[in-house]
């Protein structure tokens, strides 16, 4: 015998987690994420669901349970299927971890070699200039030293001349005038000399401390057992995600910049960033990350500076560090420029990197090799989203919105409108996207066209740092300690939170409700 859902008629077997609204009706416990916090019954259309009343009810509450039962028990087969994994084959386990310190080693191996062949090829750059402009000079002198020839007697011996004289006399005199001639030769010679005399000083032997470059093979593993939670007043939230539907969030604890990642309210992990990048460059000074992506179930991506670190939430380490900024290096005009990545997103099995200098970058995840790359333009960009497989959406901080072609590598289409910097970008449906600038200013665009829709937070400026899409028509913006839920058919706020002051982080959880992540706290609202 099976069960039907009221609202998508699948049949489902006994014991399925069908959910019972206040009218009666049963649904699928995946229908709940189409609901907001005041939303018509899907089945009926006449009446309105109260999500918090809907949640009581004791059959409900059973479901909930037995789902999240489900769910920890999914996770116990696997983390005991990832350890019977390694145990019925530890070497291939260990291989996988040898692996992945022969990659940093190859990372760095090349970082140096790069650095040394830079400084190398720019010495000896410098030298060339110098013999070049040397040897022009000294070319200089010797054309004027060889001019005097002009002024030294050469004289032939005169034999009828020699016969009428005495030839003492005559051959002293000529003696004198010949010893004066030879005299102003070797001068000659000695300057000429001086010009042939340059060499290059003391070749000496090359002395590198090839330790104090890459460093001693160390573990970190005790600093990784019971991380100790700090006072909660220094941690700053840096970003907060939902991976596989449980709050992950990257906290910093100020005073040492020691990151935590945190899932569900527990310490997953704790890690200090500088004593990761140190193992890849030394000469570097790491303090910041941003930005949370799940790539798989195991795997998640953040980045920093000129970096990206793909974490495994298992091992709980850096999988792998991928430098963004080496294919910038080789090009002498971005030689001296700051390449720091300003936002990634991910294209299938690709990292898509947008840098300061207006470059676009593709990364494999797989191995972390450049892909390929692109110039966008020389201004300024604040982010990326990507819209399909197809086209990409890049924020600027002159106000435009641009529409990338991935595979033709060139701008589709610029969108004008906003007068400030636009600080999000987000797709709303499969015709349109959201962006946000920092007066407060909302747009709604077409992608084949132009904007269809504006809105304004308040007569204030007031800076939107965050669009969460509800579903293709409602969406939620985080702004100065308000978040405010929207509807693209209505001008005005259905309705305004408030929250927490400097709240920029909105999570979208199940049965309606939504986490709001601030400095140093968290708050769950329905």
């Amino acid at each position: 015998m099976n069960l039907f859902c009221d609202y998508c008629n699948e049949p489902k077997p006994l014991g399925s987690l069908l959910i019972s609204l206040e009218c009666g009706f049963r649904i699928c416990l995946s229908h709940l994420n189409q609901l907001t916090v005041d939303s018509t019954c899907l089945v009926c259309e006449r009446h309105t669901i109260s999500i918090g009343n809907c949640l009581r009810i004791p059959r409900n509450k059973g479901i909930i349970a037995q789902c999240r039962y489900q769910k920890i028990c999914k996770h116990i087969q696997n983390d005991l299927g990832f350890l019977n994994q390694i145990r019925n084959d530890p070497d291939f386990f260990l291989d996988e971890c040898s692996s992945r310190l022969i990659n940093l080693l190859d990372i760095r191996r090349e970082n140096i070699l790069q650095s040394l062949d830079n400084q190398i090829k720019d010495y000896s750059d410098a030298l060339m200039q110098r013999v070049y402009t040397l040897f022009s000079r000294k070319k200089n002198d010797l054309i004027r030293l060889l001019d005097n020839l002009d002024d030294v007697p050469v004289d032939d011996l005169n034999i009828d001349e020699c016969r009428s004289v005495d030839k003492q006399t005559f051959y002293g005199e000529k003696l004198n005038k010949l010893q004066n001639t030879r005299h102003k030769l070797k001068v000659l010679s000695c300057e000429i000399d001086k010009i042939k005399d340059h060499e290059f000083s003391k070749l000496y032997e090359f002395d590198l401390n090839i330790e104090k470059f890459f460093g001693r093979l160390s573990s970190n593993f005790s600093s990784k057992i019971k991380p100790k939670i700090p006072d909660f007043a220094n941690l700053n939230l840096v970003y907060s995600a939902l991976i596989d539907d449980e709050i992950t969030c990257l906290v910093e604890w100020l005073p040492d910049h020691i990151y935590y990642y945190v899932n569900n309210l527990n310490i997953i992990f704790a890690f200090n960033l500088k004593n990761h990048t140190e193992k890849i460059n030394q000469s570097a000074v790491f303090n910041y990350l941003s930005y949370i992506k799940p790539l798989s179930y195991n795997l998640m991506v953040t980045f920093s500076y000129d970096y990206i670190i793909i974490w495994n939430n298992r091992s709980n380490q850096a999988e792998r560090f991928i430098i963004t900024s080496l294919f910038l290096r080789n090009i002498r005009r971005y030689a001296n420029a700051n390449k720091n990545v300003v936002s990634i997103d991910i294209l299938n099995e690709c990292i898509l990197c947008l840098h300061e200098t207006g470059h676009l970058s593709y990364w494999l995840i797989e191995n972390g090799k450049l892909l390929k790359y692109s110039l966008i333009g020389e201004e300024k960009f604040v982010c990326i989203k990507l819209f399909d497989d197809e086209r990409l959406l890049i924020a600027s901080r002159n106000g435009k919105v641009i529409i990338w072609n991935l595979e033709k590598d060139v701008i589709l289409k610029t969108l004008h409108g906003h007068d400030g910097i636009v600080t999000t970008i987000e797709k709303l449906n499969e015709r349109e996207f959201i962006s946000c600038d920092e007066n407060g200013n909302i747009r709604i665009w077409e992608i084949y066209g132009g904007c269809v829709k504006s809105f304004r937070i308040s007569e204030e400026q007031e800076e939107i740092y965050q669009i969460l899409i509800l579903d293709s028509d409602k969406f939620l913006t985080s702004s100065n300690g308000r978040v405010i839920l929207w509807d693209r058919y209505q001008n005005d706020p259905n309705y305004v939170f408030n929250c927490l002051l400097n709240a920029r982080h909105i999570l979208v959880t199940h049965y309606g409700q939504f986490i709001l992540a601030a400095d140093n706290c968290l708050q769950i609202w329905s």
